[in-house]
């Protein structure tokens, strides 16, 4: 048989072969793998911080929120102040008030503390994007037509008064911190140009310059609508002599928002004496006259205009500081009501309201959201001290400051000398009048010259047998007066020197007639101490009302005329100034006072003040005679007696002096 044949025993064997090949490849594969296990999510890594972020700049700085707000950090004898300035306040009027805080006296660059430096309108613009300046806008031109105001533009550049890079940025673009740290210590106010070529608030040729970098911020607060803080600015002298070779001078700036208003201006009167706000304009090509006057006054309105009379929309309100003493604040609230009655005339009632600052009060005294009158130390005179929109007048706060040598009658008793003075340096120095560097418009020196003339009366009346008043009475009436004189000031009256003439001598002792109308026809006059009231009961030293002058002046300034511009308001004021002729209405300020014409005289009184110079010499030399008997007396201070003959003297030179100015003087 041929071919192959396979047994089954080979067939099997082949089977079982194939078999175990198989089951051994099937041992060999793993498992399948169980699915693997999610990740977890990874965490985004924050952003990098903006080193150009607000946040990132003032990391480790004390923020202080307020009008901008601010950032300060201290390093040592270093400071860093960031602001914010938010892109809605670009292009905002701002006002920063500078004031005196200390003096100069001793020095060839006399300034007296208390005086305002200052108030200088202020503007932030975007230069570009990395720099912001801040100019002095241009108020003293102004036009309505937009042709003149391109030529305005293009003629009269602002004055750049500081350049700030853009230092950071809010996230959203529209805030940009600035560093004012220089800025704010700063010669802004150009002090140095008055310490070193003559101020007009007193000393002639000075010999100082302030030094930027020596200069440091003393105190800071960052308040809702104002920046208060004082600079001790590094005082150098550049001449050989005259006073210390460097000595701090602290000046206090208050940096305000001007607030938005409905207020309408009022046009000036040369009749009737107001501070004003002057600009020239070339809307009227006919016009010989370009020059504008806004009245400064305060915008008081009726709440019901229909009502004969009625409260005002928005009371002048005032705080009494309550570091004043207790026993003469109701004083203060006696003077600052007084001018009440001048607006009830013009039909507003409680125009004029007066508040006691509680001992816990929360808010500051510089805080320019509350009309303050301020009790100081160290300062020889009361001041007035207001804030006004440098475009409209508008008065927007204000401030008095009186200091507490009146109450103690001790800043009348001082010493001087006589050598080597030239009869003129010896009538500025001794004599209660305006010096010829002291005749700016807002210069009050009522109390400070008053002094001498307070001292006369005082001395007068503690030797007079008869007399009836207290020396606390006498100071008392005194405060009333001072105090009254400075609001009349924040109302936004000037000087008048021609109000004393208002009564004959011998009303002046009468004292029902000087109970009804004051001494004078004005408070805002620099009244003498009523001399014919000394030995007489129930006669006022000082006036306890204002006078004919003063109310009218009020009407002028806040009787509602109906008109909608200032322009149409003219007729009814031009009817009111027209009575300035009238008895007791003549007005004449600074730039008269003590010149040619004998009736406009600081410190006189009477119709004729003939009469008062009389009674000013023989009260003088009777003073001085008392004194030196009674100082003959065993156990009497000679301290008592010099200071009684220096008040006497200083009144006789006086009435000397007064009486010289009717020989050739020409009454207009």
């Amino acid at each position: 048989m041929g071919g192959i044949r396979y047994s089954n025993s080979v067939q099997f064997a082949t089977s079982a072969l194939v078999l175990g090949l198989a089951s051994a490849a099937l041992a060999q594969t793993p498992p399948p793998a169980a699915p693997p296990a999610p990740t977890p999510p990874q965490a985004t890594p924050p952003p990098a911080e903006d080193p150009k972020s607000i946040a990132s700049i003032t990391k480790g700085f004390d923020k202080l929120p307020g009008v901008f707000t601010l950032y300060r950090k201290k390093d040592g004898q270093n400071e860093t102040i960031y602001a914010e300035i938010p892109e809605s306040k670009l292009g905002q009027f701002t006002l920063l008030q500078v004031t005196n805080s200390g003096g100069t006296q001793g020095t060839n660059a006399e300034v007296a503390p208390g005086l305002v430096t200052v108030d200088l309108p202020l503007e932030f613009k975007k230069l570009d994007a990395d720099r912001i300046i801040l100019v002095t806008p241009l108020t003293k031109l102004r036009t309505s037509r937009p042709e003149r105001q391109r030529l305005l533009d293009r003629s009269f550049p602002e004055e750049i008064v500081s350049t700030f890079p853009i230092s950071g940025r809010s996230a959203d673009g529209k805030t940009f911190l600035i560093n004012l740290s220089s800025f704010m210590k700063s010669d802004v106010a150009e002090l140095s140009s008055q310490l070193s070529a003559g101020n007009p608030f007193g000393g002639g040729g000075a010999g100082y310059g302030i030094s930027n970098e020596s200069s440091y911020i003393d105190k800071l607060k960052n308040l809702p609508e104002n920046i208060s803080y004082r600079v001790n600015h590094y005082l150098i002298r550049r001449s050989p002599t005259g006073g210390p070779r460097a000595f701090y001078l602290p000046v206090s700036y208050s940096w305000s928002v001007l607030p938005a208003s409905d207020y309408r201006p009022r046009l000036g009167d040369p009749r009737v004496g107001y501070f004003t706000t002057y600009f020239n304009t070339s809307d009227n090509d006919a016009s010989w006259d370009t020059g504008v006057n806004y009245i400064q006054r305060w915008n008081l309105k009726k709440r019901d205009p229909k009502a004969t009379l009625s409260d005002p929309v928005k009371p002048i309100t005032f705080w009494i500081d309550n570091a004043t003493p207790p026993e003469y604040r109701n004083d203060i609230k006696t003077a600052l009501l007084m001018w009440n009655p001048a607006f009830e005339r013009v039909g507003i009632k409680n125009a004029i309201e007066v508040k006691q600052m509680p001992d816990d009060a929360d808010w500051d005294i510089a805080d320019v959201r509350y009309n303050v009158v301020r009790w100081t130390v160290d300062m020889p005179f009361a001041i007035a001290l207001f804030r006004s929109n440098p475009l409209t007048g508008e008065i927007i706060n204000a401030s008095i400051n009186m200091d507490a040598g009146f109450a103690t009658g001790g800043g009348t008793d001082f010493d001087f000398h006589f050598d080597n003075l030239t009869p003129q340096q010896a009538r500025e120095k001794f004599l209660p009048r305006l010096s010829s560097t002291a005749k700016d418009a807002r210069y009050c020196q009522r109390a400070e010259a008053g002094k001498s003339s307070l001292a006369l009366g005082l001395t007068a009346n503690e030797l007079v047998a008869n007399s009836t008043m207290t020396r606390k009475e006498f100071i008392r009436q005194y405060i009333v007066e001072v105090v009254g004189h400075e609001m009349g000031h924040i109302l936004g009256l000037r000087h008048n020197f021609a109000a004393t003439n208002a009564l004959p001598a011998k009303q002046l002792s009468d004292p029902a007639v000087v109970k009804a109308q004051g001494i004078g026809a004005s408070i805002m006059d620099y009244n003498a101490s009523n001399l014919f009231a000394i030995g007489k009961p129930g006669v006022d030293v000082y006036s306890q009302t204002i006078g004919t002058y003063d109310k009218w002046a009020i009407e002028y300034g806040y009787r509602d005329i109906a008109a909608t511009t200032p322009e149409g308001e003219r007729y009814g004021l031009n009817q009111i100034a027209r009575k300035a002729g009238l008895p007791g209405l003549r007005y004449e300020s600074d730039g008269s006072a003590n010149g040619t014409d004998p009736s406009v005289q600081t410190f006189d009184l009477a119709q004729d003040n003939l009469d008062y110079f009389e009674k000013d010499l023989q009260t003088s030399l009777n003073v001085m005679k008392t004194a030196v008997n009674r100082g003959s007396q065993a156990g009497q201070s000679y301290f008592t007696i010099s200071r009684r003959f220096q008040a006497g003297f200083r009144g006789y030179l006086n009435g000397v002096f007064g009486s010289l100015s009717i020989i050739g003087g020409v009454k207009l």
